[in-house]
């Protein structure tokens, strides 16, 4: 269940941990934490390369979909040249317009499969009142479960 909020929270463009709003600053700038959880987003060099898989990956599936739909519906009279500007630019601007979202997807795939650890951590309520290094300072929120 909570994976599965992770990825919600990932394909509406929100911090995967504790689920805020507002992680970018342009349509293309993603913020460098998360501001109310504190999340560090961009991890260690190429960590947006998965980001960028999964873009390419999204976009092969509905450019394959689509040419799909287009030639069984115009069968045996394909239009070839309406088809390669289709496709064209389904691959040239659907990359683009995703990106930001395959951002936060792939943070939120990143912590739930392979960093599960930086979940559990948000989930730790300092014992003394002081939170510790990494942790969130406050207990989590009643939106949130623990995995």
């Amino acid at each position: 269940m909570l994976r599965a909020r992770m990825m919600l929270r990932g394909l509406i463009k929100h911090c995967p941990r504790c689920g805020c709003g507002g992680l970018f600053q342009s349509f293309f700038t993603l913020r460098p934490t998360c501001l109310r959880c504190g999340l560090r987003f961009d991890r260690e060099d190429g960590y947006w390369v998965g980001a960028m898989t999964i873009a390419v990956v999204v976009t092969m599936l509905l450019f394959i979909v689509v040419m799909a739909v287009v030639i069984i519906a115009t069968w045996p009279d394909l239009p070839v040249v309406p088809l390669i500007v289709l496709g064209i630019a389904l691959n040239t601007i659907f990359p683009i317009v995703s990106y930001p979202t395959m951002k936060t997807l792939w943070l939120a795939v990143d912590l739930a499969y392979f960093h599960p650890e930086v979940m559990r951590e948000a989930w730790k309520v300092p014992q003394s009142g002081n939170a510790s290094v990494g942790s969130s300072a406050s207990a989590p929120h009643s939106d949130q479960e623990p995995s």
